[in-house]
């Protein structure tokens, strides 16, 4: 079995969170184990198979974690421990079940592209509709959401990384497609339901934005947990030019990440796009990498 390495739960283990151990114990039937960590400790344990008998392990992400946690007698002291959860996969023969990550080694999508990176620590989707910019259509959505939901579950992936092809991270909802639709006939055909579903899943998401990331792109980015801005990342919610406004929660998270005056100017003149350090001086963006980073 390939080591596990455990990752802390820093934000989620506040000295307010108390939950018994033996309640954790019984979540779903699964094993919890709680490890001390001290920095010599952890250097020492990460490398280390988290279990000696077959079993396979989760790490819970700190938004789970927070709703797990209730109370009661014992408190679980800030900073001071790791959480990790096994679950035996084959209670006879101890022999682990192939990892949900890996099913998507080789599937073969239309309009990205989903594999494994990192020794397969790291999930890696690309959006693949170059000559469209990678527009958001759709298809291309069910299949982000569907490899973005595989990598949730697998027990491998601690991350996933999600980037565009060509020069755009993904300039906008596909406007052919939605030309005809009303508002009524997106929510019918769960249109906004699959862009609400990248917000549940509890795997860190860090948007790898390589170019252009307009109207729906500068959305779907903002949804993720971190982006990392390319030197050419250019953000911009322009939906006013086609006589329509943001709508994936746009206008609410810019204001939130920039500040009401950028926002409003953004989105209000549909121009002014933000470049990659502006992105990153305002905190939209946690850093500007290289335009031509390796992934």
């Amino acid at each position: 079995m390939r080591p596990f390495v455990q990752y802390p739960l820093r934000a989620a283990l506040g000295h307010g969170n108390r939950r018994t151990l033996s309640s954790l114990r019984e979540l779903g039937g699964e094993r919890v184990s709680v490890v001390r960590s001290s920095s010599t400790e952890f250097g020492a344990n990460i490398q280390k198979p988290c279990s000696s008998s077959g079993h396979r392990c989760r790490v819970l992400s700190s938004n789970h974690y927070q709703m797990l946690l209730g109370r009661s007698e014992t408190t679980i002291p800030q900073f001071s421990r790791l959480i990790h959860v096994t679950k035996a996969v084959d209670q006879e023969g101890g022999i682990p079940v192939e990892d949900e990550g890996k099913k998507l080694v080789g599937k073969q999508y239309e309009c990205i592209h989903a594999d494994l990176v990192a020794d397969g620590d790291v999930g890696l989707i690309t959006l693949d509709r170059p000559k469209a910019l990678n527009a958001l259509s759709h298809a291309l959505m069910v299949e982000v959401v569907d490899a973005l939901q595989t990598f949730d579950a697998s027990t491998q992936v601690g991350a996933i990384v999600l980037t565009g092809k060509g020069k755009a991270f993904a300039a906008g909802a596909d406007i052919k497609e939605m030309k005809d639709k009303t508002m009524v006939d997106a929510y019918a055909s769960r249109f906004v339901g699959h862009w609400n579903a990248v917000t549940a899943i509890r795997k860190p998401i860090i948007a790898a934005v390589n170019g252009y990331a307009l109207g729906g792109g500068c959305e779907l980015a903002m949804l993720c947990d971190i982006i990392l801005a390319g030197e050419r990342a250019q953000f911009g919610q322009p939906e006013l030019n086609l006589g329509t406004i943001p709508g994936i929660g746009g206008t609410q998270r810019l204001i939130r990440e920039v500040g009401k005056s950028r926002a409003m100017e953004m989105i209000l003149t549909g121009k002014n796009f933000m470049g990659a350090q502006e992105a990153a001086q305002r905190g939209l963006a946690c850093r500007v990498i290289p335009a031509m980073f390796s992934l």
